[in-house]
């Protein structure tokens, strides 16, 4: 982010000024909040008579504050002078400064376009954690699901028959280990994913992408991935979700 902006201010002197012998513009300033706060010092010397040989010295210190924006990263601000000229009236000293700010903020996802770009400059990886409740509900309903068990033999048993009870016996045995395997299996494939991240030990952050529900809101969402809502508002620029939406849900590698 880059702005040129403009400074004016008239200085009065106790006297007339006949010539201006010399001038220095000095700057400060600091962050403060949202504001950048500082301060032009203006210094020289003038003479009163134009055949005066006679100089006295002035200074002047001018305030002024720039607002930065909501988002900007306060740490990269910087501030230069670029032009600085004056002129006299009677026991007036008119000065105008122009000067330009400079610094980074955090990037806004507004549209389509922006939150396609996003995830190819940040090296995101697109989840759909939606496909995790979905698993879920697949293994609820399976497990759920009633199983056959062959029907109880009452009359007396002969070899063959027995054999035939023990292969069955084995067979449903089988059948229910297999069971709890595939369970295991289905429930292995809603943290697959997920796995997958945090198993990864790239420095930069991962960046999921969360596609809402009609019962989602930023605190369900928040609480449900662990960040806050304010991490929220500002990786999507919302202040509300609505069903169907996209939202990028930010997690530090640290933290896994």
């Amino acid at each position: 982010m880059k702005e040129q902006c403009k400074f004016k201010e008239s200085c009065a002197f106790k006297n007339n000024i006949a010539e201006i012998t010399s001038i220095s513009l000095e700057c400060n300033y600091e962050v403060v909040e949202n504001n950048v706060d500082g301060t032009f010092l203006i210094e020289g010397s003038y003479r009163t008579h134009e055949l005066s040989i006679n100089q006295d010295n002035y200074s002047f210190k001018l305030p002024f504050e720039y607002p930065l924006r909501d988002n900007c990263l306060k740490d990269s601000v910087n501030l230069n002078v670029i032009d600085f000229t004056y002129t006299t009236d009677e026991n007036n000293l008119n000065v105008e400064i122009e000067y330009e700010i400079t610094y980074d903020v955090e990037q806004e996802i507004t549209t389509k376009e922006e939150f396609d770009r996003f995830l190819e400059e940040h090296e995101v990886e697109i989840v759909d954690l939606n496909e995790e409740q979905d698993d879920e509900e697949k293994v609820t309903e399976y497990l759920s699901e009633e199983r056959i068990i062959p029907e109880e033999v009452e009359e007396t048993p002969t070899v063959s028959d027995e054999n035939k009870i023990n292969e069955e016996e084995e067979r449903v045995e089988n059948i229910e280990i297999n069971e709890e395997i595939e369970s295991t299996s289905d429930v292995s494939v809603t943290n697959t994913i997920i796995n997958n991240i945090n198993e990864r030990e790239d420095e930069y952050i991962t960046y999921h992408v969360y596609i809402c529900t009609d019962y989602d809101t930023l605190n369900s969402v928040a609480d449900k991935f662990k960040v806050s809502v304010e991490i929220l508002k500002s990786y999507n620029n919302v202040d509300n979700i609505t069903s169907g939406m996209k939202i990028i849900i930010p997690s530090s590698n640290d933290e896994n």
